[in-house]
């Protein structure tokens, strides 16, 4: 007779612990795309000022979202630094100047 034979493990005891299991790959995962986009993040550094305020962003918000704690993901800042700016009003654009003189005619 065998007497080390495992015992089963409880059901409900194994679904938290496969549960718990899938809670930390999703987890390890969250981090590992926040690195990804960190990389991403830091190209967009390299661009010049132009080119970033024509995505809607500035050297400012690309700066802060570099500044997050490394396991969040910086491109979640943009997405809302973007979303800021494109609720801010626009300049206002230049009226066609009317002449103080009106022309004989």
């Amino acid at each position: 007779m065998n007497r080390h034979a495992s015992i089963p493990a409880h059901p409900s005891r194994l679904s938290a612990t496969v549960d718990a299991l899938k809670a930390l790959l999703r987890q390890i995962g969250s981090v590992v795309t926040a690195l990804e986009h960190r990389r991403e993040v830091k190209a967009l550094g390299e661009l010049d000022e132009r080119t970033l305020r024509d995505i809607g962003l500035s050297r400012n918000d690309v700066e802060g979202a570099l500044s997050e704690p490394f396991f969040r993901n910086p491109s979640l800042v943009l997405v809302r630094a973007v979303e800021r700016s494109s609720h801010r009003p626009e300049r206002p654009t230049r009226r066609p100047a009317r002449p103080l003189v009106k022309a004989a005619g």
